[in-house]
């Protein structure tokens, strides 16, 4: 039997440590780049997000394989990964959607000198997508990982949600911030002005300890794929019987090993 569970859980392990990385370059950068004018820092910033992409496209692969292989060890993991994936789309589309219609908005309504409130919502759907974002982490890694593994993966979800309320909250400041600036020039100056540019930048760095509680994250979230990906490799944790080998109860729609007379969920008898 291939198993698709081990292929996808290696490639996620090499994309999330090639972001890690990926964000390890960030760092020395946003401490260089403070006199660096606004509209250069993408050149700068160019190759830390092609090693962040090539890291996603991995991670996307591998949990395309997972989902393929997620019947091979249970029904309660295959229910799992299936509401892993569902609540992770959710929470991307909630944080692409949303925040493209606050920054539209906000923007229009700076550039015609009108309220700036809406940029305090980024903080908010940051806040929205970290839980979310840590749900789905959990539900995808839980039933692959041994009571150790489980610990560490709470505690994972745990950074996740801090770091999350900690960055919704600089974040609203910060935007606010960028908003008063902005009003406080006239439209043809936003655009030419180095000195604005830069301070905006300057704004726009996260605090030292989000960035600490980003790393300490990643790193828990290495540890907790390695050590699924090793139970899978190793055989400690087995493939079950296929689900098209299983006898499924009518009552509660339980599976159950194909030799039952009885379910073992809810003790109806198969005839």
């Amino acid at each position: 039997m291939t198993n698709n569970t081990k292929f996808g859980l290696y490639l996620i392990l090499i994309g999330v440590i090639i972001s890690f990385i990926s964000s390890i370059i960030l760092v020395p950068l946003f401490f260089l780049l403070n006199n660096v004018s606004f509209s250069g820092i993408s050149y700068l910033l160019f190759p830390s997000s092609i090693i962040s992409s090539v890291g996603g496209i991995l991670v996307l692969i591998g949990a395309i394989f997972v989902i393929i292989g997620r019947k091979d060890y249970g029904e309660k993991h295959s229910k799992y990964v299936i509401y892993s994936i569902i609540i992770f789309i959710t929470g991307f589309a909630l944080t692409v959607i949303f925040s493209s219609l606050i920054a539209f908005f906000s923007f229009s309504s700076i550039m015609t000198n009108g309220t700036t409130n809406l940029f305090g919502y980024f903080g908010v759907i940051t806040m929205i997508a970290s839980i979310l974002f840590g749900i789905s982490y959990v539900l995808f890694l839980h039933e692959l990982l041994d009571k150790k593994g489980k610990i560490i993966l709470y505690a994972l979800f745990v950074i996740i949600i801090v770091s999350g309320v900690l960055t919704s909250f600089f974040i609203t400041g910060v935007f606010g911030q960028i908003g008063q600036t902005y009003n406080n020039f006239q439209q043809t100056d936003i655009l030419n002005n180095t000195n604005i540019n830069s301070q905006l930048f300057t704004l726009g760095i996260l605090p030292i300890f989000t960035q600490i509680l980003g790393f300490i994250s990643s790193l828990l979230l290495i540890i907790v794929i390695y050590i699924a990906y090793k139970r899978v490799k190793t055989g400690e944790l087995k493939p079950v019987t296929s689900f098209d080998n299983l006898k499924r109860c009518i009552n509660c729609g339980k599976y159950n090993p194909p030799d039952s007379n009885l379910c073992a969920y809810c003790g109806y008898r198969f005839f």
